[in-house]
């Protein structure tokens, strides 16, 4: 159905090491990536601060 998409274990929880390793990443690549790229908090529901208005949808 999709056959573009890779196959990817969509169940295991990959780390910037795995993905190194997957992709064959030297060191400079892998140091440009560090620099470029800002780590991301995980540890937050991102939903947090969603809110629902319920009053009238008139």
């Amino acid at each position: 159905m999709y056959g573009f998409v890779p196959k990817q274990d969509w169940t295991k929880l990959w780390t910037d090491a795995d993905l190194y390793a997957k992709y064959g990443l030297d060191e400079v690549e892998i140091a440009f990536i560090e620099k470029i790229v800002r780590p991301m908090d995980l540890t937050q529901d991102l939903f947090d601060e969603v809110t629902v208005d319920e009053g009238d949808d008139e």
